[in-house]
């Protein structure tokens, strides 16, 4: 599963993976515990695994800020909010 999870205040966006729903709901808990800044979950791929991950990584590496966190672009909120293989994601206030 991917994920795209966004930091209220920095407007970073965090391309991961984890392995199911189950271990998404506790990466999301520990995000919470240790932020210092809300965050949203912009959407996810529920199919994807760690071959697509990186795959976004590279795709995105031209706004890439630090490891898997992402500057705000267009084109990176075009594909989260336009993908057919992204699931909208109820802006979750963690």
């Amino acid at each position: 599963m991917i994920y795209f999870m966004m930091g209220e205040i920095t407007r970073l966006i965090k391309i991961g993976y984890c392995l199911d729903f189950r271990t998404f709901k506790v990466r999301l808990y520990n995000f919470k515990a240790n932020s210092p800044e809300r965050l949203w979950v912009l959407g996810t791929i529920e199919d994807g695994d760690e071959d697509m991950e990186e795959s976004l990584h590279k795709k995105f590496q031209s706004v890439n800020n630090h490891n898997e966190w992402f500057d705000e672009s267009t084109e990176l909120l075009r594909f989260i909010f336009e993908s057919r293989d992204c699931s909208p994601y109820e802006r979750l206030n963690l």
